[in-house]
């Protein structure tokens, strides 16, 4: 069980992040703080992230053992009904005069039977509280289920003690505890520490239960010494090299995930007779968390810093557009300003690396942080091996509340209604036209990829011609004649060509003269500017950089002209081509010549050698004035169109208002949501990083993103699912790139490129893990897809309401999650032909059986989804055996991702230990309460609220489905 206490900071005006105190004002208080768009070196980034991964070792490697506990021949009542039983482990050390007592663990509990086997295993950890020469006590208790109840209770026993969240008491207690009766001790067992600790092996140890002089059964204890590669976490890339995914939990990559909660448990299986599944279930938190939101904002804000400089140069406007222009300016300005800021205070906090509580959902310096995000992982060990699932398997579940702007009210909804509402509106200018701006977005993003590989052709063509290399001299020219070719079709695009005719139309007037300003004229023309200035402009008056109206005037090869009504593309596009043909001339010219003179050179035997020959008159005469002025009327092209699309973003979002609320919004939910697809992704590459076919898979049809929602479709909730629902289909924009970290000071990197309507999220990765990759593809740097799909499944009871309320025609709710669910079939229906496609063209036997099985997993799961039943928990369960067995990433939330969360993720896995390992059906219902009551969910509420108990009310507790309701010995109502 985990060890983290209870927080004593109950105050409002206090935020709270893992052990991190946040003043809520603290925002504020800096209004002068530096802008932090900018990426900091490889070098203090590859060492914030080892100080953030160094959470994670082990401060002690003092040996670890499992014991696993079982009793037999436990008497019976008078009555001959068996008991029902727990055990406590304590152990006594002796310091001097005193003897100190510690509450080790205890066990679950097992009904009705005199030989019980307990699959709740304590961990014990020698160390100062737990020494070889001290005792261990084991208790064995016998449990009152008839008067098992939520809340305060009287218990019947006489002993008072504190077991890890039960009480046992013999009067009625208020508390932040989970009651349970206990009834009187049955029988207590010791042993020396350092009995149990002789063998390194596995060792059984068989005492008996003494009550005074009498002895009423026995305990049996089986010993096993916990391996040290569980325990150690430590990063060292040069064993990282060398690990495969069984001898480190966190797979080949360097670990991400910190502040780990482990829990141990032996369940039986039907396998054989002797057949044991071992399980260990960890939660862990994730240096994700706060890093991934920090990196998306300065993403966003190098987005818009880039916009705002194409607006700066915009020049003149029309009365009609001018006002909206500035107000753009003025949203851009304040944005980039707030992030700024919001960077700023999530840095301070990443010196720490927690997570959100779900108390602090709400504080809006914390918005961009997900919701109590963790990694859940549970792996199994058995006795045996199947045909398609090996003697050990780990699943990974990442768990989080919803990515909601919980800080707004959802009186009018959530993002899928406000954004219907904001096309609908009267000044929604392009109904016709809702994907445009997008692509848009797109364009200047191309536009960009083509003027920086001419930039970087031409600066190859440079060296080329200095070093007088005449192949790699034809290789830049035609590189160079490539890339403008591609921005000749850019520019006969449509959205281009409208959008050059759009700022022309928006100049005052409409008529401009051809004639180039002057420089008093330029001066007089910037003073009325927008005051934001552009940093580095040129202000000397002269040249093209500094005219008025830059995107006004283009270079056409001869001379500056004004782009008018009167102004034709076509010239500018020709005027290119021929300087063109001239520089393919020279370099050809050049490129002879120098092979010419070498072979003088070499016949002449005048000693120069081969290469080193320069034609310096060439390059300094001809060359260089012929590609300058090349190179500034492809600049001029560039600037004009690059100026003209954003231009025509700001008249499509010339509802300025309802955009900059929306647009806050979906940036706060999408790096929620961003950064769980981050951490599930990163998790699924690093187990399968030498796993060929799955590295084939999603570079081929994508990472599957599956997201499970246990939102009610009625209430705030239903603007909570709204807002998820749009973030979740947002993140069809992102992609995954694998580079080689070029620093040597650590092993893993990531950064975040791209505008908010094409993110490429990249981890840089140290080489000599690179070269583990088996994917050639990927490890040269291919873009990977992502298909994200969402289901939702209301399950509280304002969804029995709104089911009540449907049936009587008195509400549409419902509608939203029929909606969902209907297109996020469709699109997982989509995604499993491919997959099937893929592994029907292996030739494994195991490929052939996995195709059959996903076959009728799919066939289930459309079954089972056409029934229409109320709180279809049946349609969760058949969507995580098909999404396990397709190999996605599974992401499960609920408001805060606490209680309705934690039912559903020990469902799965049970459902997982059932259908791959062979857990008997007889102990499904048994597993399932062990793992809510003894597992790591319990300390995940602990950590989030300060008690640990699910919060569930009566009225809840009657109307969840039978599967998600908690063992109600583990429940607190909530105030």
């Amino acid at each position: 069980m985990g060890l983290t206490g209870q927080d004593p900071l109950k105050d409002k005006g206090v935020s709270i992040i893992g052990s991190q105190v946040l003043p809520s004002k603290k925002l504020y208080e800096k209004d002068a703080r530096r802008t932090l768009y900018a990426r900091s070196s490889n070098k203090e980034r590859a060492q914030k992230l080892q100080s953030l991964t160094n959470v994670a070792t082990v401060k002690h490697m003092s040996p670890k053992y499992e014991l696993s506990l079982s009793c037999c021949n436990l008497p019976t009542s008078d009555e001959g009904n068996p008991p029902s039983t727990m055990v406590r482990v304590q152990s006594y050390t002796n310091q001097g005069d005193t003897t100190a007592l510690a509450t080790l663990s205890h066990t679950d509990v097992i009904e009705s039977s005199v030989s019980p086997c307990y699959s709740h295993l304590v961990l014990l950890d020698l160390g100062p509280s737990c020494p070889l020469t001290g005792v261990l006590e084991f208790e064995v208790f016998s449990v009152n289920h008839t008067n098992m109840e939520m809340g305060d209770c009287t218990l019947d026993g006489q002993e008072e003690c504190l077991l890890e969240g039960v009480v046992l008491k013999s009067q009625s207690v208020k508390g932040n505890s989970v009651h349970l009766r206990v009834g009187n001790i049955i029988g207590i067992a010791t042993c020396n520490i350092s009995s149990l600790t002789e063998s390194t092996t596995t060792k059984e140890l068989k005492l008996p239960l003494s009550q005074g002089q009498f002895v009423c059964g026995f305990l049996v204890v089986n010993v096993t010494q916990v391996s040290q590669v569980e325990e150690s976490y430590q990063l060292r890339r040069n064993a990282l090299v060398n690990r495969t995914d069984k001898d480190l939990p966190g797979g080949v990559l360097p670990n991400i995930l910190t502040n780990v909660t482990r829990c141990h448990f032996s369940f039986p299986s039907s396998k054989t007779e002797d057949a044991k599944l071992k399980v260990f279930e960890e939660m862990y938190e994730c240096v994700f968390n706060i890093q991934v939101p920090i990196e998306l904002l300065k993403c966003y804000n190098r987005e818009d810093i880039a916009l705002l400089k194409e607006l700066n140069s915009i020049g003149a406007l029309g009365d009609k557009w001018l006002g909206v222009l500035r107000e753009y300016q003025a949203m851009l300005h304040e944005s980039i300003q707030s992030y700024s800021q919001y960077i700023g205070e999530m840095e301070n906090l990443g010196e720490t690396c927690g997570f959100k509580r779900s108390t602090v959902k709400r504080d809006e310096t914390l918005q961009f942080i997900p919701c109590n995000l963790h990694l859940q992982r549970m792996r199994v060990q058995s006795s045996h091996e199947d045909t398609l699932v090996t003697g050990e398997r780990t699943y990974n579940f990442c768990t989080f509340g919803c990515p909601a702007d919980h800080g707004r009210s959802f009186k009018n909804g959530g993002l899928r209604k406000l954004l219907s509402e904001c096309r609908s509106s009267p000044s929604f200018i392009c109904k016709s036209t809702e994907g445009k701006a997008s692509s848009i977005k797109q364009t200047i993003a191309k536009l960009a990829e083509i003027r920086t590989a001419i930039c970087k052709y031409n600066s190859a063509l440079y060296s080329a011609t200095a070093d007088a290399k005449p192949t790699a001299m034809n290789e830049a020219v035609t590189a160079i004649s490539k890339q403008i070719q591609n921005l000749f079709w850019m520019m006969e695009t449509k959205i281009v060509k409208e959008a050059v005719e759009g700022l022309i139309v928006a100049r005052p007037g409409n008529a401009l003269s051809t004639a180039p300003p002057t420089s008093k004229d330029a001066k007089r023309m910037s003073m009325k500017r927008q005051s934001i200035a552009v940093v580095g402009k040129c202000t000397c008056g002269k040249c093209l950089k500094c005219v008025p109206s830059p995107s006004d005037w283009l270079w056409n090869g001869s001379r500056v002209v004004q782009i008018s009504s009167k102004w034709m593309m076509s010239d500018s596009i020709s005027s290119i081509q021929n300087d063109l043909v001239k520089i393919v001339g020279l370099v050809e010219s050049a490129t002879l010549l120098v092979v010419d003179q070498q072979h003088l050179a070499v016949a002449s035997e005048i000693g120069i050698g081969l290469g080193t020959f320069k034609p310096t008159y060439v390059w300094s005469n001809t060359l260089i004035p012929e590609f300058s002025k090349l190179k500034q009327t492809v600049e001029g092209l560039f600037r004009v169109a690059t100026t003209s699309l954003s231009f025509a973003l700001v008249q499509l979002d010339s509802y300025v208002k309802e955009l900059k609320a929306l647009k806050l919004r979906r940036d706060v939910v999408f790096s929620q949501a961003l950064t769980s697809l981050v951490t599930s992704f990163y998790t699924s590459i690093s187990q399968n990083f030498t796993d060929p076919s799955y590295l084939r898979q999603i570079r081929k049809i994508g990472f599957l993103a599956q997201f499970e929602s246990l939102l009610s479709s009625a209430g705030d909730e239903s603007g909570m699912l709204e807002d998820m629902c749009v973030a979740v289909a947002e993140l069809a924009c992102v992609k995954f790139q694998l580079l080689d970290l070029r620093s040597e000071d650590g092993a893993i990197d990531f950064q975040i490129k791209g505008t908010r309507d094409s993110l490429v999220v990249q981890f840089l990765i140290a080489p000599d893990l690179m070269a583990l990759l088996p994917d050639k593809a990927i490890q040269s740097g291919e873009l990977i897809s992502v298909v994200p799909v969402l289901f939702t499944q209301g399950v509280n009871e304002k969804q029995t309401f709104a089911h009540i309320k449907h049936d009587l025609n008195l509400t549409t709710s419902l509608q939203l999650q029929d909606e969902i669910n209907s297109q996020s079939l469709d699109h997982l229906c989509c995604y499993v032909k491919k997959f099937l496609e893929l592994v029907k063209n292996q030739q494994s036997s195991q490929a052939q059986l996995r195709a059959v099985r996903v076959e009728d997993l799919l066939s289930h799961l459309k079954k089972t989804y056409s029934t229409h039943k109320s709180k279809n928990i049946e349609l969760l369960v058949a969507l995580h055996q098909l999404v396990h067995w397709v190999r996605g990433g599974r992401m499960t939330s609920c408001k805060s991702g606490k209680d309705r969360t934690s039912m559903s993720v020990t469902l799965e896995e049970c459902c997982m230990l059932r259908n791959n390992h062979h857990l008997p059906g007889s102990e499904f219902v048994k597993t399932l309460s062990t793992l809510r009551s003894h597992g790591t969910r319990l300390e995940n509420c602990l950590k989030n609220t300060g008690h640990r108990c699910y919060h569930f009310n009566q009225l809840q507790l009657v109307l969840l489905p039978k599967l998600l309701t908690p063992p109600p010995f583990t429940c607190r109502d909530p105030e």
